[in-house]
């Protein structure tokens, strides 16, 4: 009896079992309705590869977020749908891009876990996950005082698609995909790069963030004074700044993993080979923002260090760093100090006055704001500045841009959407000098990054550098949860 039970509860037999059901389910309909034998065969294999299907969801769902992390970046290489004529410095209509097939596979493949499979739950809700929803839903109320409906409709589904990825990544991730995501971001550091110094170096691939990845067409980088002849790398992503806080934020997972005494040697050699080879497109981005921002997540990597007590690496960092960073930064010294050192003032004050005017633009609607996606057409309605004029810009600041854009509401949603984000870190940091401490650290750092750029610009809007900012939001959500389940068992 016992040999019995087990063997019609093995895999095999039960897989062989509904098989022989189907076929015989399938000769009985053939018969009923006199099918010729070719639906029948149809029939059959529809079945079997619907079977085979439902039984490596895991393996292709675990593929397919995958595919995410190695598609960081090409999410500016995607096809544009319902386009309006406003498209400079706006999400102009629907995208849809490999990381979005990605996920709308992973959906749907989710759902037959939960609703058909019933192997899954319904995920409940974290704080963070409430706060980043409270993020979306501030974004669709911003559209009752819109001064662009269609664009602000526009920049909800955008948001949508990136709360989507994180809400899956939180919910999904285990502890075997954080190696091959790793991989994922690390092979997307070296193509940034590789790109990056072929546009500076030949001034080919320029403009194939913008263009879509058409690198032939005629493309121009807006010119900086004083700074007009330097080529300032892209790579994949909108502008040099961007590129700038793409690497920024990115590098910081190398940086940690290079330093966590839990990752095998091999593995942290190849993770400080990859920090070495990203540094220079950080430097050829030339800009200053972004070497602000990689500046304060280091910061934050030594505070996380000296939270350890780990004195020596300390040590380590600022001198191996130092080494690096010279070694990194040698070649492009004089373009660096003119950068620094001999820019014109004027760049600061033009700032000041695009702050100037959101906050004016403000005023109009000042709890729900002037519509998310909207701030460009405010522009033209209250100034009278249209494409072409040096001022046609955002504003460059990341709060005054919030502000405006989804009012005082949305600014303290999005306020304590940071704050539930730096504290779901730092439980992360929590856990000590392990490798979730590790990514906690790098984590918080690449936050760090995030917020310290957009005190001078708002260039996280820009599809990859906010794509890469959901993804790894996602990663600390999906840590939060590895660790919290690890602790209750």
């Amino acid at each position: 009896m016992l040999a019995s039970a087990r063997l019609t509860s093995s895999p095999a037999v039960r897989h062989a079992a509904v098989a022989a059901a189907g076929v015989a389910l399938a000769f009985v309909v053939s018969r009923a309705w006199n099918l010729e034998p070719r639906y029948l065969v149809v029939f059959v294999a529809g079945g079997c590869l619907a079977a085979v299907g439902l039984g490596l969801i895991a393996y292709i769902r675990s593929l397919l977020l995958y595919v995410l992390a190695f598609c960081l970046a090409f999410a500016s290489i995607e096809k544009s749908f319902l386009v309006t004529t406003d498209s400079t410095f706006v999400t102009s209509g629907i995208a849809i891009g490999p990381s979005d097939l990605a996920l709308i596979g992973l959906y749907a493949l989710w759902f037959l876990g939960i609703c058909v499979t019933r192997q899954e739950r319904v995920p409940r809700l974290t704080t963070l996950d409430k706060w980043v929803f409270a993020f979306w839903a501030v974004h669709i109320l911003s559209a009752l005082n819109s001064v662009s409906p269609i664009l602000t409709v526009y920049e909800v589904v955008r948001l949508g698609k990136y709360v989507l990825m994180y809400f899956y990544i939180a919910h999904n991730l285990e502890w075997p995909d954080l190696k091959w995501i790793v991989a994922g971001l690390l092979f997307t550091i070296a193509l940034q790069s590789g790109i990056a110094l072929v546009q500076a170096q030949t001034g080919r691939l320029m403009g194939v963030g913008r263009t879509k990845g058409a690198g032939d067409l005629q493309y121009e980088q807006y010119t900086v004074t004083n700074f007009e002849s330097v080529r300032r790398a892209e790579g994949t992503t909108f502008d040099s700044h961007a590129l700038g806080l793409f690497m920024a934020m990115s590098l910081t997972i190398p940086a940690v993993l290079a330093l966590s005494p839990v990752v095998r040697r091999e593995w942290r050699l190849i993770a400080a080979g990859m920090l070495l080879v990203g540094l220079p497109a950080l430097a050829i981005s030339f800009a200053r923002a972004g070497w602000l921002a990689f500046a304060s997540a280091v910061a934050v990597i030594l505070l996380c260090l000296a939270s350890w007590q780990r004195w020596r690496r300390i040590a380590m960092v600022c001198g191996f760093g130092a080494t690096l960073g010279v070694a990194a930064v040698l070649p492009f010294a004089g373009k660096i100090k003119q950068r620094l050192f001999e820019a014109p003032p004027e760049l600061i004050s033009a700032r000041r006055e695009t702050i100037e005017m959101a906050l004016e633009i403000w005023r109009d609607s000042p709890w729900t704001g002037i519509g998310a996606n909207g701030y460009m057409v405010a522009l033209e309605k209250n100034f009278s500045i249209f494409e072409g004029d040096p001022y046609f810009i955002p504003a460059h600041n990341m709060v005054a841009f919030v502000l405006t854009e989804i009012g005082i509401v949305g600014l303290v949603v999005f306020t304590g959407f940071s704050i539930a984000a730096v504290l779901a870190n730092r439980r992360l940091i929590r856990d000590g000098d392990t490798l979730v401490g590790a990514f906690g650290a790098a984590l918080l750092a690449s936050l760090a990054a995030f917020h310290v750029e957009g005190i001078t610009d708002p260039i996280y809007a820009t599809s990859v550098t906010y794509n890469l900012f959901w993804f790894l939001l996602g990663l600390t959500g999906g840590l939060t949860r590895l660790t919290a389940q690890r602790t209750n068992n």
